[in-house]
């Protein structure tokens, strides 16, 4: 359903991006933009940051319902959830980032959009073997509830 579904339109999206711009804005470390996948894993990711100071966000595959740069820092601020709370890339550690990042937004419209982004992608990576296009499907609240939840 989801990776053959039509993109809806983002009805918050302006919202959205101005919560992301604050959430990379506090960010406790400098972000770099690369042209590598910079990380193999948590491991990777922890020890590239704690080597380098830095946190690196590939600028590849940045096709997405945000614009360009947006999306690079919705990529930064998810990768510190990851680093922050050592949750790894399978399907648990990116259901528990998008539950860390829900619990400091509060608001309906950003808990859709991280729950579209995040927890949805991840799951149509491990059942198709790669990323859907990305899109915004917007999952009715008590399932989201449910799944978030669940771990």
């Amino acid at each position: 359903m989801y990776v053959s579904s039509a993109p809806q339109p983002v009805p918050e999206i302006a919202h959205i991006e101005q919560v992301i711009r604050a959430e990379f804005r506090a960010l406790p470390m400098p972000v770099e933009f690369v042209d590598h996948d910079p990380y193999r894993g948590l491991w990777g990711l922890q020890a590239g940051v704690e080597g380098t100071g830095l946190l690196a966000i590939t600028t590849r595959h940045n096709e997405a319902v945000l614009p360009p740069i947006t999306n690079l820092q919705f990529r930064a601020v998810h990768d510190a959830d990851h680093l922050a709370r050592g949750l790894n890339f399978a399907v648990y550690g990116e259901v528990m980032a998008a539950k860390v990042w829900c619990a400091r937004q509060g608001d309906d419209a950003m808990q859709a959009f991280l729950f579209s982004e995040i927890v949805a992608q991840a799951c149509a990576a491990v059942v198709f073997g790669q990323f859907a296009p990305q899109k915004y499907v917007r999952f009715p609240r008590r399932f989201r509830d449910e799944v978030l939840r669940s771990v």
